[in-house]
Parts: structure tokens; sequence; C-alpha cells
């Protein structure tokens, strides 16, 4: 029988599947909510008397008239079982009928077990024998009882059904939060005292439980959520949601919980109902909300970026203001979706620089820096960013808060000054020296020309020319270097800027014409301003000639000239591959040059010019050309 001790052995949890699918199929299962414990209890103990049965002898025990089952090892099972299953109130029948299941769950795994055949029945014979035995003994100790004992054992049985029952309702009725039973029709069975304070006022402990309400109240302020909850399929056990419920005590905002009830089959029987009164917390978000809310409107007022970024790896952005789409072009939700796009518009240097200065920073120590980034289209922008690190409640750094302001104006007039004390040094010491240079040169110059034309000296004339004009040359780049100085004597008068550039229009046509290229006029009507002529006509033929140097043939150049609110501006347009970024912050700087053959000066002294005319330069370019604009007030 060393095959049947095993085959029983491992297949219990088998046997208590296979007993539970008897038990649904003839409806066992509304005499307990725990069967599926008490079956898997059930099988280990019949289990145990067919361990036992096979130890003592493995041949079929069979029944005899003269058998004395009260002291026999195996329907001493039954006879334990029937003292228990009295206690609890179970029936002869009732457990007579389970026990034919048991029965018959044992035999099906013998079927299975595919032993041969003679083994097979004597495996299904020594079982029923078992069982047989066990009957009879849980009969004999059933009827044994006189009817006062019977009687009393009931009264016993009800008396400890009643301790347990005020036991679970004293827990019930004790729990803080108010809970309510509905039954499957969605009518109140029961709620605990909590609930029927909140529902029905002032009440005792268990008042509700007593009362002759039951099964008769409804709670319709939750009805349309409960109608959806309970024709939800069998996987949705649980909803949570919450409401503002009118109460005896007013009204009051609750997190409501649903929960369906099961029975041992599966079938829904009814739904628990917890409230949370959440009131005060509700309330404290109120304000809470109200207080972000202020903030954030005077963070996101004022002319400032301001920024929350944790300290992960990636430096998420975990909130950035609406400032920033003014400041780069692009958006919050951009910059927070995207946590490397912040590091790709700055300078690489810059930000391996920003990661040295945080390396090591302890929180609440300022932590300032100025660094420059690219918007979106492609414009540099300097920021001052002013951040602090933030520590959570271990002392442990998890955050930087800071704000970016905009000096990008302020980097523009700082590096403007730069440019013009370059120039203005340049220019002064030109002036300096000018005449002392230009006074030899001069005698020079004199002593040539009077030598070119010496009848013995003719045949040198060639080079006497050469001379003069490098001579001529240096005298020019002497003047533009006087030209670069800020107190240079300008005649300012009031006159037309159109009309000094229909004057020049017939020189530039023609120079452009030399090298195969056009010239468009696009004047509009503008003030008088004052202007020193031969300066302004310096300066527009030094940013012609630039534009018509970088473009290839047959392409035009704009000049226009128009109003744009107080300033008068005119914009010099050419047709070339545009400037390299890296070369427009060099734009004006004295000595620096794209051309082979440039001194560097033209673009100086046309920025020169133009601090005296008090105007200012502008310049935007693409790969479709570039165009310089010099922006005049109309109002000194």
């Amino acid at each position: 029988m060393k095959h049947l001790y095993e085959l029983i052995k491992n297949h219990e949890s088998w046997l208590t599947s296979r007993a539970l699918y008897y038990a649904k199929e003839h409806n066992y299962v509304k005499y307990t909510s725990t069967l599926i414990e008490a079956t898997r209890k059930a099988v280990e103990g019949l289990s145990q008397a067919i361990y036992r049965a096979v130890s003592i002898s493995e041949r079929v025990h069979e029944l005899g008239p003269d058998d004395d089952y009260t002291v026999d090892p195996t329907a001493s099972f039954g006879i334990l079982e029937a003292k228990k299953h009295r206690e609890r109130g179970v029936t002869l029948d009732m457990f007579l009928g389970r026990l034919k299941y048991y029965r018959q769950s044992f035999i099906d795994l013998i079927h299975q077990a595919g032993f041969a055949r003679d083994y097979d029945d004597h495996c299904q014979l020594f079982v029923n024998r078992v069982f047989d035995r066990i009957e009879i003994g849980f009969c004999l100790e059933w009827t044994g009882n006189v009817r006062s004992k019977l009687i009393k054992d009931l009264q016993d049985c009800n008396r400890n059904i009643t301790n347990e029952k005020n036991k679970y309702l004293t827990v019930f009725e004790s729990l803080p939060n108010p809970v309510i039973l509905l039954n499957s029709d969605n009518q109140i069975v029961v709620m605990n005292h909590a609930a029927s304070g909140l529902l029905l006022g002032s009440c005792a402990p268990g008042a509700y439980y007593y009362s002759e309400k039951q099964k008769e109240d409804r709670l319709p302020w939750l009805h349309e959520e409960l109608i959806s909850f309970t024709a939800c399929d069998d996987s949705t056990l649980s909803y949570e949601f919450e409401r503002e419920l009118k109460n005896k005590n007013g009204t009051g905002y609750f997190e409501v919980k649903f929960t369906k009830m099961l029975d041992v089959s599966g079938k829904f029987s009814g739904t628990v109902v917890i409230l949370n009164d959440i009131s005060n917390r509700k309330e404290m978000e109120d304000k809470l909300r109200k207080a972000e809310a202020k903030f954030r409107t005077l963070v996101e007022q004022i002319p400032a970026v301001t920024y929350i970024e944790a300290l992960d790896n990636a430096r998420t952005k975990k909130y950035v203001s609406p400032q920033i789409e003014q400041l780069l072009g692009f958006s919050p939700a951009e910059i927070i979706a995207d946590p490397k796009l912040w590091f790709r518009q700055m300078q690489p240097e810059d930000h391996q620089r920003l990661l040295e200065i945080y390396q090591g920073k302890t929180s609440d120590i300022p932590i300032r820096s100025e660094y420059c980034m690219l918007s979106r289209n492609g414009r540099k922008v300097w920021v001052r960013d002013e951040a602090t690190i933030l520590s959570d409640e271990t002392g442990q750094p998890y955050m930087i808060q800071g704000v970016l302001l905009d000096i990008t104006e302020r980097k523009q007039f700082e590096n403007e000054i730069a440019r013009l004390d370059r120039l203005n040094l340049i220019g002064e010491m030109a002036a300096g020296i000018g005449h002392e240079i230009r006074n030899p040169m001069t005698t020079v110059r004199g002593f040539l020309q009077w030598l070119s034309n010496k009848k013995e000296c003719a045949k040198y004339k060639e080079y006497y020319d050469l001379m003069i004009d490098e001579l001529n040359r240096a005298n020019s780049i002497i003047s533009e270097y006087l030209s670069l100085a800020k107190n240079r004597t300008i005649n300012l008068k009031n006159q037309n800027l159109n009309a000094i550039l229909e004057t020049m229009f017939p020189l530039i046509q023609a120079d452009a014409m030399v090298s195969d290229k056009y010239v468009v006029l696009d004047l509009a009507g503008i003030p008088d301003l004052l202007l020193d002529e031969k300066e302004i006509r310096q300066l527009i033929l030094n940013l012609i000639r630039n534009g018509l140097e970088a473009m290839p043939a047959g392409c035009a150049i704009t000049i226009r000239t128009y109003q744009e609110g107080n300033k008068a501006i005119l914009s010099i347009q050419d047709e070339g591959p545009g400037i390299n970024p890296d070369v427009i912050e060099k734009l004006g700087t004295p000595f620096f040059s794209t051309k082979e053959q440039g001194a560097g000066l033209g673009l100086a002294v046309c920025y020169s010019i133009a601090t005296r005319h008090e105007a200012a330069i502008d310049v935007k370019t693409s790969p479709n050309g570039t165009t310089f604009f010099v922006q005049f007030k109309t109002s000194r």
C-alpha cells in the first residue's frame, strides 16, 4: 500500500480542489464562508485516517457484526468529528452528505493514478472500508446521545455562536471609520456606530444592528456609483473615489471605497462601503492649492526664469516658468520632456564648468554663474544663474532651485564698451603719431615725384610710381586709424540720408557692374538727420564693398531706408553665403579680417562712425545672405 500512501500524500491539494468542486456542484457552499480552509483541514484529517489504517494492516479490513467500533482506531476519527460538528450546529444528514463527496474525491484520485486493475480494485475497496468505519463511528456518537444531551449541546453551540457574534460585532462597532454592509440588492444590512452617527445622528453602539430598519434603507447619495460598481465584471473587486456627501453634521468630503463580498463559490453576495472623512485634508489641499497658485502667479510675472531641477544623473527639470519661452524660444513642456535639451543649448565648455561648480557644494549655499545659451533660432543669450541646492528631511541634497536672469544686453553693452575703448585707444595712438609719420612720408613722396620727372631717371619711373602708390596706401591706412578715435571732430549738419544715397548711387552701381553684380535701391520716406556727410559716405561705401566682395557674380545687393518707431533705418543686404556664427562676435574688432588682403579696419571704422552719430549697428545673417542695419535716432 506504499503507492496508495504516496499518491494521497502528494495530492492533498488536488483532493481539496476536487472536494470543493463537488461542494459547489451540490450547493454546500452556502453554509460556511471558510469552506476552502475547512475542506483542506477535512482532507488532511481523512488522509491521516487512511495513513493510520495502512500502517495497521495493508489488507482490507472488512466490516463484521461483532466489531466494537467504539475502540476501532479508524472509527474514532468519525467519533471525534461528530462531536466537533455537532457543536458547530452541523446536522447528521449534512455531514453524511458532505462525507459522500469526500469519499468520491479519494476514489477519483485512485481512478486517475493508472494503477494495475487488481491493485486499483484493492485500493478502492480499502478506502471505501475506511470511510465506512468513519461513518459508523460518526453515527454511533451522534445517535448514542440522549435527547437532553443533544439539547444541551445545541444550547452550548448557540451560546458560543452568540459570543462569537458579539465579539465581532464589538470590533465592527469600534471601527473609527464609517462602515456599511449592503446585500446584493444594495440594501443596508448593517452599519457600525461611526456610520450611524454620521448618517443618522447621535445613537448608541449597535443601535442600527438591533433596529427594525435592517434591509430597508438604501444609500441614495451613492446609488449611481453602486449600480455601476455592482454591474462590473467579477475582476473588479474594489473601487475608490472621492465625494462631497451631505450628513447630519452638514457637508463633508469623503474618500469612499467599495469592496465586493463573494462567497466561497465566487458568487457576489453584497458590498462593503467604507467612508473616510477627508474634509480636513481637502481644506488643507485647497489652501495649499491657492497658496501655490498665488506663488506661481508671482513667479510667472517676474522678469526672470524660475526653475526646479532634480539632482539626478539627467538633471531633470521638475518645473520651468513660462518666461523660458521668451528667453530661448522653447516651451516649459519641451524643456521638462527632454532633460538634455537645456544642456544642449549651452556651450560645451560652459556645461563642463557648471558641473565643476556644483561638485562638492553643500545645501543652502547660493551658487552664482554666468554662461551663454543658444535660443531656438540660434541667437546667443547670456544668462546669470542664481541657484541653491535644497536638502530633504534627512539633510541629503536632492533638488536645485534657481533663477535665470537675461544679461544679454549687459554683455553686449560691456562688449561694445570694450570694443569702443580698443578703437579709441588705436585712434588716439594714431592721432599722436600720425603727424610724426605723415611729415616724413610727405617729404619722401615729394622727392619721389620730383625724381620721377627727371629725364635721367625716366627709366625708373615705373618704380617711382609704385613707391608713390604704396605711400598713398600707407597714408590711407593712417587716415582710417585716425577715424577710430571717439573724440574725432565731425561736422554734423541736418540733411537727408536718402539724398546722400541717391548722389552716391552711380558710383556704387559702377563699382558693382565691374564684377557683374547689381545694386537695388529701395528708399522710403525718412526725416532729416544730423549727419557728417563725409563720414556717412565712408560708412556706406565700406558696408557696400564688403557685401559686393561676399557675393558671387550675378547677385544683387539691396539698399533700403525706412522708418521704424523713433528710428530711421539704413539696411544693406547682400546675397552671399552668410557669416559664420563664431565671426559675428568679432565684427568691428580692429585688425580682424576674413579677407586675405584685408587690414581689418573697414568695419571697425563703420562702428566708430556709428558711435559718433549715436547710431547702432545690428547684423542678421543666414546661408542666404547677410544684412547690416544702421539705426539712427530721429530725435536727438
